[in-house]
């Protein structure tokens, strides 16, 4: 599906209603969300962390997982994409890898799909430029691979 493309704080969204909040971002593999939007989620919606850090420690984060987690008090749901294997702040070095991005975006299309039947409209899902903040990807091929990989999911993505 066509992006829609939002300005603004992604967390501030307002979805269609009925739907519950459904944000998607990147993580890297290392168990840690100290930066970026990353460290928003961290903040705002704790259990998203704690199922990262339990997948983390349990069974270590495999570059193309994606983490679910669900607080059913606010209805949000948060999926944590194991997009990049490290982090870092070396401007030269693309730390996102494009080939998982597509596995993330193949799995949270599948969840989307089997959710589907809950929801009148197409699902929303919200997110940052995946990959291409900290992680210093390129905006033009990920776009394209979510664009090609939503089938089931209406992607919302937020630019400051």
């Amino acid at each position: 599906m066509k992006i829609k493309y939002m300005k603004g704080d992604m967390f501030k969204h307002v979805f269609p209603k009925g739907q519950n909040k459904v944000f998607l971002h990147g993580c890297n593999a290392q168990g840690v969300m100290g930066s970026g939007v990353a460290a928003q989620i961290k903040k705002l919606y704790p259990e998203a962390y704690e199922a990262y850090r339990l997948k983390h420690s349990l069974e270590g984060l495999i570059l193309g997982d994606v983490v679910f987690s669900h607080d059913y008090t606010t209805n949000t749901s948060v999926m944590n994409a194991i997009t990049q294997q490290y982090y870092g702040r070396d401007k030269k070095t693309v730390y996102v890898d494009y080939k998982v991005i597509e596995e993330c975006i193949k799995l949270v299309d599948e969840e989307c799909r089997i959710s589907q039947w809950l929801y009148e409209d197409t699902i929303e899902v919200v997110m940052p430029k995946i990959g291409c903040g900290l992680a210093n990807g390129d905006w033009n091929v990920v776009s394209a691979i979510i664009e090609e990989h939503s089938n089931n999911f209406i992607p919302v993505v937020y630019e400051l």
